[in-house]
């Protein structure tokens, strides 16, 4: 619970100051009014959530989304995984190259620790590799 710390000056006339501490939420418990505005705040604090998903640019919401498109073996997040190794996040572009690994058997050379410019290099092979893959699963499919 929120405590406070006030101060008051001591009795006697040295200046010392003596600190107290006022537990407000039992202050509150006492009054209905004030229990039901210290609820509220606290309720208020709240981050609300939505669905998981890679896209997301929270890594708190992305990075969960990216461990569980693995499990599922989800290829479809491929390109959105081979876009986040381009992120400033150092844990975002860790998740990526993992999800990315576990789902191909790939890495190109990328490491999340890299500099940029070897990461640059290594994505543009990332992206070499799916524009390739792509085009040969659009070759594959029957015409509609």
């Amino acid at each position: 619970m929120p405590r406070c710390r006030h101060q008051r000056p001591a009795d006697d006339n040295h200046g010392i100051i003596v600190t107290t501490t006022t537990d407000h939420a039992a202050h509150a418990l006492r009054s209905p009014a004030l229990g039901a505005l210290l609820a509220l705040s606290v309720a208020g604090c709240v981050h609300p959530q939505g669905p998981k998903v890679v896209s997301d640019p929270d890594p708190s919401v992305k990075i969960p989304a990216d461990t569980a498109a693995v499990e599922k073996h989800d290829q479809t997040v491929v390109p959105q995984l081979i876009t986040d190794l381009r992120s400033d996040d150092p844990a975002v572009r860790l998740y990526a190259i993992e999800a990315l690994h576990r789902l191909t058997g790939q890495n190109f050379g990328y490491r999340y620790y890299d500099c940029d410019e070897e990461r640059a290099a290594a994505v543009e092979r990332w992206q070499d590799w799916f524009k390739h893959r792509s085009d040969n699963s659009a070759a594959t499919q029957p015409a509609k």
